[in-house]
């Protein structure tokens, strides 16, 4: 029996609608009413509704407010339609495809506007281009196909997209991985964001070692001096593109150099190849012959090292050099080195200044002795001159800009 009144089914026994409560016997000439019956009269009342009436004032509801609701329900559809182009066009693996056509079209220039990188003195589009130019994974091949792969997370912000290429002329595909990093600031307000990262193309820490006070730049930018130890510093460039640059060092004190090195992470570049400048050699020249003076002129007098009279230059690292020199030349029974003189002093060779910031000048230079000599006939002491070419090594240090004179090699003048 379906209830008059909600048109709910209920049991033929039912007196009363479960769903609404309504009478559901009826008596009709002495008689219950049928089922029958009561789904006729249900079916009539249904009938019976008036449905033009709802469609009318929808229609009059439409037609009152059409100003109002085609521009909204148009700005709806026009949003579903540009999220879901939005969506589209900055999804990671489209930027990916864009990145790699750009690589297999060795269009460097557009790749460069797919890669998230922070530009730099060393990190810019003209050492990109120059980087992939050299660089390029494909080798400048051409691709026969290729297919972008599934993406996957490696946790954070990066995001990997596998790409497969086949090589014309090869028969197994190969694969590369394009790590993606989503942007902080989102595309239209509402789409987030991806470029593709450098990470794994970028070098890190090229360190320069060379004396210090000297001025190091790479490609013309001058490179910070991160480091000073014992008479040389160190110059590091954090992030790069490897490859091949130019370099110049300067400074007072050399010839300036120029040259070309190759850099790559955690590699370096030991300046070993400078040249002391002409003022430089002559002020050394003129330390080393001062040094020649203040140690013959001890060895004479049978002085100690402590009581040389020698400028703050002449360290006491030269302590055991003149012990000896004092041991050869000098004797207290009065025989030995009675005096010496120094001429025809010359530099043999410009020196080179190394990496560490010690120089060795090579100087030569005439000796003339006067030595006093016990005879093996008389037992007497006999003045004997000489004359003698020698060529003595003499290391420079500088440091805290100032120069060190540490080592003497060869003071054989008799």
């Amino acid at each position: 029996m379906y209830c008059p009144e909600c048109g709910t089914p209920n049991p033929e026994s039912s007196e009363y609608c479960a769903n609404c409560g309504a009478e559901l016997v009826e008596h009709v000439g002495g008689r219950n009413q049928s089922s029958a019956e009561s789904i006729a009269q249900y079916a009539q009342a249904v009938k019976s509704v008036d449905y033009r009436k709802y469609f009318k004032g929808f229609a009059d509801f439409i037609v009152r407010y059409k100003k109002i609701i085609i521009p909204v329900f148009c700005i709806i559809v026009v949003l579903g339609v540009a999220g879901k182009i939005g969506s589209s066009l900055s999804s990671p693996e489209r930027v990916a495809e864009k990145y790699f056509e750009s690589l297999v079209d060795s269009d460097y220039e557009k790749m460069f506007d797919y890669v998230m990188v922070s530009e730099s003195d060393f990190i810019d589009e003209e050492r990109f281009v120059r980087y992939m130019q050299n660089e390029n994974p494909l080798g400048g091949r051409t691709i026969a196909n290729y297919e972008m792969g599934g993406i996957y997370k490696e946790g954070g912000m990066v995001t990997i997209c596998n790409v497969s290429y086949l090589l014309e002329g090869t028969v197994y595909e190969s694969t590369m991985q394009i790590p993606l990093m989503k942007e902080s600031k989102k595309k239209l307000f509402f789409f987030d964001s991806y470029k593709v990262g450098l990470e794994n193309i970028l070098s890190t820490n090229f360190t320069i070692t060379a004396p210090e006070g000297l001025k190091v730049e790479i490609d013309g930018i001058e490179v910070p001096c991160t480091s000073t130890e014992e008479g040389y510093a160190q110059y590091t460039v954090d992030r790069f593109f490897s490859g091949e640059y130019s370099i110049k060092i300067t400074g007072s004190l050399i010839e300036d150099f120029a040259g070309n090195i190759y850099m790559s992470t955690n590699d370096g570049y030991y300046a070993n190849d400078l040249r002391l400048n002409q003022n430089t050699v002559t002020s050394l020249q003129n330390n080393a012959q001062e040094a020649l003076g203040i140690i013959f002129k001890g060895v004479t007098e049978g002085k100690p090292f402590e009581e040389l009279q020698a400028p703050e230059w002449f360290t006491a690292e030269l302590a055991d050099t003149y012990q000896s020199v004092l041991g050869n030349y000098y004797h207290e029974d009065g025989t030995g080195l009675a005096g010496v003189s120094f001429t025809d002093i010359t530099v043999s060779e410009i020196p080179g200044f190394n990496a560490s910031g010690t120089v060795n000048l090579y100087l030569r230079y005439k000796s003339t002795t006067v030595m006093n000599n016990r005879s093996w006939y008389s037992d007497e002491i006999e003045t004997v001159t000489n004359e003698k070419e020698t060529r003595s090594t003499f290391t420079f240090s500088f440091a805290d800009g100032k120069w060190q004179l540490i080592s003497i090699d060869n003071l054989y003048i008799h």
